[in-house]
């Protein structure tokens, strides 16, 4: 799943790097939002999807789970995550894939409540599962490497 993220970050110039390096350190971001619901949302899949140092990524990036290209695109991913989303209404607290193994998507994304959340999550046979067959994965990487 890093391929994702390393192949989005290759897609920018050196320039466009230094671009997003200075405006990050004086604490700005590309569309004014950074501290809207919405963006801190976007910024959080693409950690649980595309950062295998995130300490959940094993549930997340790890199991397969991905973002549609669509919410990727590097130029306009927030404004297409807001249009095919919406603003979060008020109450809700998160996105919610509605099926819990399938990806983050328009078809498949919905905001929700915790209640929501709550019911709407892998068993806990589904978990163990799931992090045996990561750790199985992990470790034939390793041996073809």
């Amino acid at each position: 799943m890093t391929d994702n993220y390393n192949d989005w970050m290759k897609s920018f110039t050196i320039g466009q790097k230094a671009t997003m390096i200075n405006r990050i350190n004086e604490g700005k971001t590309f569309h004014g939002v950074s501290k809207t619901k919405e963006y801190r949302t976007l910024i959080a899949m693409k950690t649980r999807c595309y950062n295998p140092n995130f300490k959940k990524y094993r549930d997340y990036g790890g199991r397969g789970i991905k973002i549609c290209d669509r919410w990727l695109d590097k130029l306009h991913g927030y404004e297409n995550f807001v249009s095919d989303m919406g603003r979060c209404p008020k109450g809700m607290n998160s996105i919610d894939r509605i099926n819990v193994n399938g990806d983050y998507e328009p078809g498949n994304c919905r905001w929700a409540d915790h209640y929501d959340q709550n019911e709407n999550k892998r068993t806990k046979e589904q978990i163990i599962a799931d992090r045996a067959k990561y750790e199985i994965d992990k470790e034939i990487a390793i041996d073809n490497s």
